[in-house]
């Protein structure tokens, strides 16, 4: 478990921002947690290790505790992207999916999100990067949509280029995905095939509501920095302007990591395809 321990919180009507620092609770230290958090997104050892031994009974083979599980870690190894594989380190996977990973691990710990269909654990191709939003919840009490948006960035400059600064930045993405006719619906659609049974329900009831035109929207940009970087102005322009993402209200995060965010993603990774 991560503890995310409020540095800085400011509210501006429904907008709100706040910084985090990453600690973990457990022995192992931070890496271990996330390590641990990657292999459950990527791998459901405890359902793999039930239906291999399932299968070598069901061929008449003695269920073998040590093929089983070299079989699991084989597929730890081959379904966990490898990290520092991209010529540029800001597009490495193991690298951008780390921050994601903090991202699921803190909305729900922070404010009760539900999140029904984790990016990463329903990817196409694993070496490659999730298709849609990075993240999709869902609030209960009162019922609203909580539409993510993850970055991390060791950039000197504050705010870091990821936040404001062209089409593929926290901004663009917020402003395209909000202003395209019934892409959150295609977004509840998607976690609706993808989600456990437990939550379905609750992705019904924000259809309806988002139909109806009544489902409250979030927008919640999540950035991940080294705390070396993080400056006082990450926040950029969602704090100088946030109506400009009408009508959705703005919740932005900003969770600071110790060490840099390359040496992170691969000892996480490392660790997690262990």
């Amino acid at each position: 478990m991560i503890v995310f321990d409020l540095v800085e919180g400011l509210n501006d009507g429904d907008h709100t921002f706040a910084v985090y620092d990453c600690r973990p609770q457990e022995e192992g230290g931070l890496v271990a947690t996330l390590a641990q958090t990657i292999r459950d997104l990527y791998v459901d050892r405890d359902h793999l290790r039930d239906v291999l031994t399932a299968a070598m009974n069901d061929a008449g083979a003695v269920a073998d505790a040590g093929p089983v599980e070299e079989a699991i870690q084989r597929t730890l190894a081959a379904a966990i992207p490898e990290p520092g594989t991209h010529p540029i380190p800001q597009l490495d996977v193991a690298r951008n999916e780390l921050a994601e990973a903090i991202a699921h691990l803190a909305l729900p710990a922070l404010h009760g999100t539900v999140i029904p269909a984790p990016r990463i654990r329903h990817k196409e191709v694993p070496d490659q990067p999730a298709r849609g939003r990075d993240l999709l919840g869902l609030e209960e009490t009162p019922l609203a949509a909580v539409i993510g948006e993850v970055k991390a960035s060791d950039e000197a400059n504050s705010p870091p280029g990821v936040v404001g600064a062209g089409d593929t930045s926290l901004r663009g993405q917020f402003l395209s995905f909000l202003a395209a006719k019934d892409a959150l619906l295609t977004e509840l659609n998607w976690a609706l095939k993808h989600a456990d049974p437990e939550h379905q329900m609750l992705i019904a009831r924000a259809i309806v509501a988002y139909t109806a035109g009544n489902l409250p929207l979030c927008a919640a940009p999540v950035l991940v920095r080294p705390t070396a970087r993080h400056g006082a102005d990450d926040f950029g322009t969602f704090k100088d302007n946030p109506g400009q993402f009408a009508p959705a209200s703005v919740r932005f995060s900003i969770f600071r990591v110790d060490g840099t965010l390359d040496g992170l993603a691969q000892a996480v990774y490392d660790e997690a395809r262990r």
